[in-house]
């Protein structure tokens, strides 16, 4: 185990709602941490079901509880709404095994069309999700989640999008729609003394 991992320094509020994929010595598990660190679901025999997967210390940090091996972030609730079956036709992404798949849309024969890669059975997938966040449509800056720096230019070609530095005066690779979904949510830059803020 590494000594930080995505989850070590998440508040209990911050930790609620994502959908973790998680590994333990005798098998995986699915499902949406609670407060408290816990998937919690219904089980036909026993009833609600706890299952501890992360522990919260005294230092205000949390670790692998015993017996899991790894826990990663699939989804996270703050940036994707779960679709029913009726609406899978609007799905931005799908889960199937643990891993967030981009789709565009669903085939003739009732598939998942994955952006990139084959079609997926509905019987493969875990959930459907759509993505709580849409790229601007207006020119201009925009600063993504991870703090990289987008301008949207209006060139009138799929790859609209452009990577800029913080003063603005180096551009890098141009991008279509998909890559810069990958920085959602998108928050508009203002410049003062030619920096951006």
């Amino acid at each position: 185990m590494s000594d930080k991992e995505w989850y070590t320094n998440l508040s209990r509020y911050e930790l609620e709602g994502k959908h973790v994929h998680v590994l333990f010595s005798d098998g995986t598990m699915e499902g949406s941490l609670n407060l408290l660190g816990q998937i919690v679901y219904w089980n036909s025999d026993v009833g609600l079901k706890h299952v501890q997967i992360l522990d919260w210390n005294k230092d205000r940090t949390w670790t692998r509880a015993v017996g899991v091996e790894s826990v990663s972030l699939v989804w996270d609730e703050r940036d994707w709404q779960e679709l029913g079956p009726v609406d899978y036709g609007r799905a931005d992404a799908i889960v199937v095994n643990g891993r967030l798949i981009r789709v565009n849309g669903i085939s003739a024969h009732h598939q998942f069309r994955p952006v990139v890669g084959f079609s997926v059975s509905f019987e493969h997938v875990s959930c459907a999700l759509r993505c709580r966040h849409r790229l601007p449509t207006e020119r201009g800056a925009y600063r993504g989640a991870d703090g990289t720096l987008l301008m949207l230019t209006d060139i009138g070609l799929p790859d609209k999008w452009v990577y800029v530095s913080e003063d603005f005066k180096e551009c890098g690779v141009f991008l279509g729609d998909e890559q810069a979904e990958q920085h959602l949510p998108l928050t508009p830059v203002h410049f003062v003394d030619g920096r951006a803020e």
